[in-house]
Parts: C-alpha cells; sequence; structure tokens
C-alpha cells in the first residue's frame, strides 16, 4: 500500500521581491488598489500568493513599497545630479542661456528631477488616484521622504550663500519648482490641445526649468 508523502511546510519558494512590485504597480495604476487582487499580482508574478504576505505583509504593504521604491530611486537621482563630475564646461554646454555657474547645475539638477516625474507613467498615475481619493493609503509620516530631504537642503545651501532670496521657504520652494511638471504631466492632453504643448517632449520640460530657474534666481527675464 502506498502511503502519500505529507507536504513539507515552511517558507514559499522565493521570487524576487522586484518582480512582485513590478507585477503589481502597473495593475494598481490600471485599476487601482482595491480593484486590484493579490491573486492577480501573484499571477502575473508567477509566485505564491504567500509571498506577497512574507516580503510585503499585506497589499498595502506591497502598495507602500512601490511608492517607497520610487522615492528612493529620486532621491539617488538627485544626488547624481548635483555630483561633482559634471563639468562647469559640461553645463555652460548644456544651458548657455544661463550666465552663473550656481543657476546653471541648479536648473540642471532641476532638469534631471523633472525627467523621472515625466518618465514615470504609472507612478504619476498612483499619485493622481492617491491624491483624488482621500483616503491616504500610504504611510507618509517619514518626513523628507525622496529628493524632498535633499532638496530642501539644497535650497536651504543656497539660501545660505545669498544666492536665492531669505524670504524663500524651501518647502513651498519645492512645491513651486516641481508643481509645473507634475501639473503638465496630469493635464498633458489638455495642454496638447489648448497650447500645442507636449509634457513628453524634453525639449517643453528643458524650457520650463529654464523658466523657473530664472524667476528663482532673478525674477522674469524675458
Amino acid at each position: 500500500m502506498r502511503t502519500s508523502k505529507a507536504k513539507k511546510l515552511g517558507r514559499p519558494v522565493e521570487v524576487d521581491r522586484d518582480k512582485i512590485m513590478d507585477a503589481a504597480q502597473p495593475l494598481f495604476s490600471k485599476q487601482g488598489f482595491h480593484g486590484t487582487s493579490t491573486r492577480e499580482i501573484a499571477k502575473l508574478a508567477k509566485c505564491n500568493v504567500a509571498m506577497i504576505s512574507y516580503y510585503f505583509g499585506s497589499k498595502k504593504g506591497l502598495y507602500e513599497a512601490i511608492f517607497f521604491r520610487y522615492f528612493e530611486a529620486s532621491r539617488l537621482r538627485f544626488i547624481e545630479s548635483r555630483a561633482t563630475h559634471i563639468s562647469d564646461a559640461e553645463l555652460v554646454k548644456a544651458w548657455p542661456e544661463l550666465k552663473k555657474s550656481v543657476q546653471r547645475r541648479f536648473c540642471s539638477t532641476l532638469y534631471e528631477l523633472s525627467l523621472i516625474i515625466v518618465a514615470n507613467t504609472e507612478i504619476r498615475r498612483l499619485m493622481v488616484r492617491e491624491m483624488c481619493s482621500g483616503e491616504s493609503l500610504i504611510n507618509l509620516t517619514k518626513a523628507e521622504i525622496g529628493f524632498w530631504g535633499p532638496f530642501r537642503a539644497y535650497l536651504e545651501e543656497l539660501i545660505k550663500e545669498g544666492e536665492l532670496s531669505g524670504e524663500l521657504d524651501p518647502r513651498i520652494s519645492i512645491v513651486c519648482l516641481v508643481g509645473p511638471i507634475i501639473y503638465s504631466t496630469i493635464g498633458g492632453e489638455l495642454l496638447k490641445k489648448m497650447y500645442g504643448l507636449n509634457y513628453s517632449d524634453r525639449s517643453y520640460v528643458r524650457k520650463v526649468c529654464l523658466q523657473l530657474t530664472r524667476m528663482f534666481f532673478s525674477g522674469y527675464v524675458p
């Protein structure tokens, strides 16, 4: 008589943590948090549903992890954009319209951050859903997440050095600087129809960053 072998219990077969997030991100973006099931995510990631609990604790934990992965990537991108290996000669070539080195470096940094916002369509949709839902599905109590912290420190440094007005509030300044790009991506179709502007065109992003830099450092320059 055959005896059935008992199934071994224990940790499910491992699947890369990022692979699960990569599978969940487009589903959350398209269907929303409540419209996406863990079974759908596991099927797309080709893993056991238990792996979601193992890595993230819950669907909400996975949802938050996707945001914080993006925030960390944006923080590292900000730091990289300010790296000393970007020479003054390169900045002069990239931003000939600006006369001061500090302004060219500032504009280049803002441009790199703007490209992150423009490029991440799925994250952008998730953020819009989050803002419109009013549910606060992600815990943003951690201060200075993403590029917010280093960008704020950068602005405070420029204010201290006298390059920017001491009357500027660094927190509000970040909103004023990044806001136009976020607005452009959210209202992209409207911009195209009404003004003939294309937010995904790098030349448009460049012009926005150039305009914002001029306004912050020296007022409007036509």
